[in-house]
């Protein structure tokens, strides 16, 4: 990497890293200090790195750092896209596309690129006209729990680290009624 690094800077390309931390840059945890000592190994490149890029407590990441998130109460007043790293599902500025061609808008799949152009997915998405997203917009996580309870799902979202830990189990729960 460094020596990728090296040459794309000699050939004038933008580069930046874009170091991941385990809580936050300054939690002196082993994860951390292996990467400021990579960090560190760029240093004479003299290369910009982004700042932020939290690893969050959800997915793979809670699996093998759990010791690092402690748990907390869950704060339920926390609407879509205030977490780190969310927007809001009706001001979306990314897309996922997984391997199946499912186009998806955070946890919400919206369409199948191997059934419809993703322009006309995109075209064609509105947040309000699915009642799942409707509710979390207007009604928050609570709303999406009683929604899904509704649906006869149970579902302790008191388990989960984020609200959106709890609003994407809740979602894949609902998807596979």
């Amino acid at each position: 990497m460094y020596e990728f690094a090296r040459v794309a800077k000699e050939y004038g390309l933008p580069i930046r890293l874009h170091p991941a931390w385990v809580v936050d840059q300054y939690d002196e945890n082993e994860y951390n200090l292996r990467t400021k000592q990579v960090l560190h190994a760029f240093h004479e490149l003299e290369l910009a790195h982004s700042k932020g890029n939290n690893i969050l407590p959800s997915g793979r990441a809670l699996d093998h750092l759990s010791k690092y998130f402690p748990k907390k109460e869950l704060d339920l007043t926390i609407k879509c896209g205030q977490e780190p790293y969310s927007s809001k599902l009706d001001d979306v500025n990314t897309i996922s596309i997984a391997p199946g061609g499912d186009i998806c808008v955070c946890s919400f799949v919206i369409g199948n690129a191997y059934q419809e152009e993703i322009d006309s997915i995109l075209d064609r998405y509105n947040p309000y006209e699915i009642p799942e997203m409707k509710t979390l917009l207007e009604d928050g996580i609570m709303g999406l729990h009683r929604y899904a309870s509704g649906k006869g799902l149970d579902i302790d979202i008191s388990e989960f680290h984020s609200v959106c830990g709890a609003c994407r189990a809740i979602v894949d729960k609902l998807a596979r009624i």
